[in-house]
C-alpha cells in the first residue's frame, strides 16, 4: 500500500500539527466492503444515493468511515414478535 492510497486530513488539534491518514478505497474495494456488487454501488452513486465519495481525476474513492456511516443509515433493524 502506498501513501497515495490514503487521504490526509488535519486533525482538530492543529496546534500539534498532526496529520490523520484515512485509507481510501476504490469502487471495487468499497463494493466488497459493503457486500454489494460494483454495478450496484455505481448505480447508487449515479442516483445520488451512495456513500460520500471523493472524485480525483475521474477516479472515485470512499473512506471506510463514510461506508460505515452510510451502511448504518440504510440498515433496518427488524424484530419479530411471537404471537400466541
Amino acid at each position: 500500500m502506498s501513501l497515495h492510497d490514503y487521504i490526509y486530513t488535519k486533525c482538530s488539534d492543529s496546534t500539534i500539527g498532526v496529520i490523520h491518514m484515512t485509507k481510501r478505497l476504490n469502487t471495487e474495494q468499497a463494493a466488497a466492503y459493503l457486500q454489494l456488487s460494483k454495478h450496484t454501488l455505481n448505480t447508487l452513486r449515479s442516483r445520488g444515493k451512495s456513500p460520500k465519495y471523493i472524485k480525483r481525476g475521474g477516479r472515485v474513492f470512499y473512506t471506510e468511515e463514510a461506508l460505515d456511516e452510510w451502511d448504518e443509515s440504510v440498515s433496518e433493524v427488524r424484530t419479530s414478535t411471537a404471537m400466541g
